[in-house]
Formats: C-alpha cells, sequence, structure tokens
C-alpha cells in the first residue's frame, strides 16, 4: 500500500482492488523491471534510472512508514519516422531522466517536439 502526506493529514492512495482480484478477472501481469519491447517500434522502459534533476516528491510512503520511492513509474518509448516521442506515467523519475533513459535505451538523439 501507498500513501499520501498532505495538510491534512495521512492518505492511503494504493488501488481498491488486488493484483489477485484482477487476476480472477482475467487480468495477465508482466513485471517489467528492464525495458521491454512490446512492438518493433515500442518500449516500456521498466524502473527509470534517477541520475539527475528532482525526481520524487517526497511525499509518499509504504505501510511501514518508509519512504516510497516509487520504483515502479514507467514511461513509453516509440521510435517514430520523426524521431523519439516519450509518453510519461506519473514522471515521479522526473523529466530528464525519463528522456536520458530514453536516448539511452533507444540510441536515438532526435526526438520530436
Amino acid at each position: 500500500m501507498t500513501y499520501v502526506w498532505t495538510p491534512y493529514g495521512l492518505f492511503e492512495i494504493s488501488p481498491d482492488f488486488t493484483e489477485n482480484e484482477l487476476k480472477e478477472h482475467g487480468a495477465n501481469f508482466i513485471p517489467v523491471e528492464k525495458p521491454y519491447n512490446i512492438d518493433n517500434n515500442i518500449i516500456v522502459s521498466g524502473e527509470i534510472p534517477r541520475n539527475r534533476g528532482p525526481s520524487h516528491n517526497g511525499h509518499t510512503f509504504d505501510e511501514n512508514g518508509g519512504e516510497d520511492l516509487i520504483k515502479d513509474d514507467m514511461a513509453l518509448y516509440l521510435q517514430t519516422k520523426n524521431g523519439l516521442a516519450m509518453i510519461t506515467g506519473c514522471g515521479h523519475s522526473g523529466i530528464e531522466n525519463i528522456m536520458e533513459y530514453g536516448i539511452k535505451i533507444t540510441g536515438k538523439i532526435k526526438y520530436m517536439q
């Protein structure tokens, strides 16, 4: 479970359902920690290294009270004829890190603007 600290106190922000409940309804989970090719030109980032710039806001915590670094924050990298397109998730890794990692794993320097 994940909690967020607000001026009004600590609130749980985890979903109301479990992974097992979703599996019972036919969901199929593929754990992705490293880059994963969905298609020839579509890559799921996996965990994004946090090498620079602001990333996590420091306001989320796990069920034991430790900081939740939201390592499961991911991005999609789309290799198009016009360059690399990046679709971020929640962005807790920091946009600089998301962009830098996309360039690193795809080898594409040019990106769409």
